[in-house]
């Protein structure tokens, strides 16, 4: 593991409330990284003066500004790459903080083991001020993956044409996050992050494991990751992702006019029994609050999944980023 160089990647914008506790976090790997690479989009706070405060640390670590115009997902974190020097290429979001300081090593160490591993992604869990729902939400969704680490490539599914329909296993056959993911630069420059509105990195990971590449599940590389918005704003982003799933991946959730009560009712009632067995202060708030989540959840997976039927005016309004 010793002779992979790492180069971390982290885009920002305006991110001052967290760029200082992540690069200290870095720092305080038992597996250090050969060099930090901030791709920053002209932020107008004190993000550039925290960063500027680790030159003299004993972290390589290299500031690029860029017109806040000229970001997008993908290209960017292409950008980043082609400026890196690590043989492996480590990406993570300016609000993503590990969670402990085996993170990186955790990370790192399938690419030691396995030649074809392309692309290792890690655990996310949320921060502790989190809304308990959301912390909820995202356990859910990890736990999918199981507790260990787990290798994914074509063989597993067992079919050759029909793995490329999904198949209900969207989750383990494309996810990847880019909030908290490493990739092996010789898979990138064979198949680089693709030019897309929404979800290049769920994209990557479908287009790894087409090629043939392996990718990795990493349980033990974790980060804490959550966000806070009020009912809107989950409405919103909800709407954002479930559209970035339909362009990107033609992937449209389950959830009908016929499904769409039973499904928002089966989520409250689960995190219900969840709450009520697990130790925590305002649990009648959490339940009472558990079905208008689901109910904002599902209407934003519903009109994202068909957001080409919509106005363009209330694509705008319906978005967390203000997109059409």
């Amino acid at each position: 593991m010793s002779e992979l160089s790492i180069s971390v990647i982290i885009p920002t914008l305006n991110a001052e409330a967290y760029i200082e506790g992540l690069l200290e976090s870095i720092l305080s790997q038992t597996s250090m990284p050969n060099e930090v690479i901030i791709i920053d989009s002209s932020s107008i706070d004190a993000t550039e003066e925290i960063v500027r405060r680790f030159s003299d640390r004993a972290l390589p670590l290299r500031f690029v500004s860029i017109p806040r115009e000229e970001f997008s997902h993908g290209p960017t974190r292409n950008f980043a790459a082609s400026l890196a020097t690590g043989d492996i290429l480590v990406f993570l979001t300016q609000d993503a903080l590990p969670a402990s300081t085996t993170w990186l090593s955790s990370l790192i160490v399938p690419f030691a083991t396995e030649p074809m591993v392309a692309c290792v992604f890690g655990r996310q869990i949320a921060r502790s001020d989190a809304n308990p729902i959301i912390a909820l939400d995202i356990e859910s969704h990890f736990a999918q993956f199981g507790n260990d680490d787990y290798l994914y490539q074509a063989v597993d599914f067992d079919c050759e044409e029909e793995c490329l329909d999904f198949k209900g296993r969207l989750g383990w056959y494309s996810f990847n996050s880019n909030v908290n993911s490493a990739v092996r630069r010789e898979g990138w420059d064979v198949i680089p992050f693709r030019d897309v509105a929404y979800a290049e990195d769920q994209l990557f990971g479908r287009d790894l494991i087409e090629a043939g590449y392996i990718k990795v599940y990493s349980y033990h590389a974790v980060v804490f990751h959550s966000h806070h918005y009020p009912l809107i704003g989950f409405l919103k982003r909800y709407f954002d992702e479930y559209r970035g799933l339909k362009l990107t991946l033609d992937v449209v959730d389950r959830v009908t006019l016929v499904t769409f009560l039973p499904l928002v009712l089966w989520g409250a009632i689960r995190d219900v029994r969840r709450i009520l067995n697990r130790k925590m202060d305002a649990k009648i708030y959490w339940c009472l609050y558990s079905f208008p989540y689901h109910f904002v959840r599902r209407l934003g997976a519903y009109l994202g999944g068909r957001y080409e039927k919509l106005p363009f005016g209330l694509r705008k309004i319906l978005s967390l980023e203000g997109r059409q």
